[in-house]
């Protein structure tokens, strides 16, 4: 055995078989080889528990992957202001007398703490409501009211082009209900479709009913989506202190937009604002449908529909909106 030992060509063996070498020195040696063999052991464990937990195996098809095959993202463009002052005297000339001065004022505060409810400022509106009395707003129509105060698509969209070529905004844009209101969204699945009738406003429906988003062919300044804002700046109420401009949210066109990753483009004359995304594309093969959700750690697409209606959490942001509105009244 102690031959064996010593002929292999595994380094430091040898040292602890040579019988001619100091105690000391062939316990070194062992002691280092038992460390190695455990930190190799627990390596092939690690490797492994990552195989375990998501049998996935990455193959680069083609490292220049067509354009044609993804889908164009979806764009949200959120207006910062979404009560417009001039709606907002119409409809109180239509709810309350010119010299009822008290239910107007309180209106006007209402509608300002509605306009400050935006990611991650939730407790705007209550501290704005903190020495002023609200007027209580119905529950049931405060949807309809805040698409009546709210600036319209052709309010806040000077024109839309799409591959250069100019569309009318109305062909390419449809509403989109968010976490901060309402919205406007280009080639997203989880936009509205009830309030746009257009045939031809992306993403398109097929027979099947299956939705397809638009997707492009090539990359330039002038080869994807362009849009020309409008200034909202002499829409905002007196109040209101915040920044003039619009968020804007990139997503993918299967999901809702997340209004955390939302970029802000300022309202300023002859700005020009460009941004690129680079796009990555995961293909799952049909043999992870054997695994569960929990072991294979994600869905296919055709295993659960596209929601494209109201979310629930759109209601509960309305009740809570109302239980602050109650809370300051007097």
């Amino acid at each position: 055995m102690a031959g064996i030992l010593f002929e292999n060509s595994i380094h430091g063996l040898r040292y602890v078989a040579d019988s001619k070498r100091p105690f000391i020195e062939r316990g070194v040696w062992c002691c280092l080889l038992v460390c190695a063999a455990i930190w190799i052991l627990y390596q092939v464990f690690e490797l492994w528990l990552v195989f375990s937990i998501g049998p996935t195996q990455i193959v680069v098809d083609n490292p220049r992957y067509p354009l044609a095959k993804i889908d164009f993202p979806a764009v949200t463009i959120c207006p910062i202001n979404k009560v417009m002052y001039s709606k907002v005297l119409a409809h109180m000339d239509t709810i309350f007398d010119r010299n009822d001065r008290t239910n107007r004022e309180n209106f006007i505060h209402s509608m300002v703490a509605m306009s400050l409810m935006r990611y991650p400022y939730y407790d705007n509106p209550a501290n704005y409501l903190q020495n002023k009395t609200a007027y209580i707003l119905n529950n049931s129509e405060l949807d309809k009211l805040m698409q009546k105060v709210g600036p319209t698509l052709e309010e806040v969209f000077a024109g839309c082009f799409w591959r250069g070529t100019p569309h009318p905004c109305t062909d390419l844009i449809r509403p989109q209900r968010t976490e901060e209101g309402y919205c406007y969204s280009f080639n997203s699945k989880t936009a509205e479709r009830e309030s746009n009738a257009s045939s031809i406003n992306p993403p398109y429906m097929s027979e099947s009913g299956t939705l397809h988003a638009l997707r492009n062919n090539a990359a330039g300044k002038i080869t994807g989506f362009e849009v020309l804002l409008k200034s909202l700046d002499h829409e905002y109420l007196a109040d209101d202190k915040r920044v003039r401009g619009y968020n804007v949210i990139i997503h993918s066109p299967e999901d809702f937009p997340d209004v955390s990753s939302n970029f802000v483009v300022h309202t300023d004359a002859q700005k020009v604002t460009r941004i690129t995304v680079l796009a990555a594309v995961t293909l799952g093969d049909s043999s992870l449908l054997r695994l569960s959700e929990e072991v294979r750690g994600c869905y296919f697409i055709h295993e659960y529909d596209v929601a494209t209606d109201t979310p629930s959490w759109v209601a509960s942001m309305r009740d809570s909106t109302r239980s602050v509105l109650e809370r300051y009244q007097r």
